[in-house]
């Protein structure tokens, strides 16, 4: 087996997991709901990440800002 199949298998299984988790239903529309709340959720995450990177260097710039937690 291919490794990009194989990530593409774990991929799918993946959601698949959080969709029954989140108790969603084997329906379109709740598929969609899924899809857009992990979605979502990584795009807060991936800002978070870059906010904290943002003010790290500002902080070592030595601008006095301050650290968001």
């Amino acid at each position: 087996m291919k490794l990009g199949t194989l990530l593409g298998l774990a991929a799918i299984g993946g959601f698949a997991y959080a969709h029954n988790k989140r108790g969603g239903q084997m329906n379109l529309d709740s598929i969609k709901e899924t899809a857009r709340s992990l979605f979502g959720g990584v795009q807060e995450r991936a800002r978070s990440v870059f906010n904290q990177g943002t003010n790290s260097a500002k902080m070592y710039e030595g601008d006095n800002s301050e650290l968001r937690h």
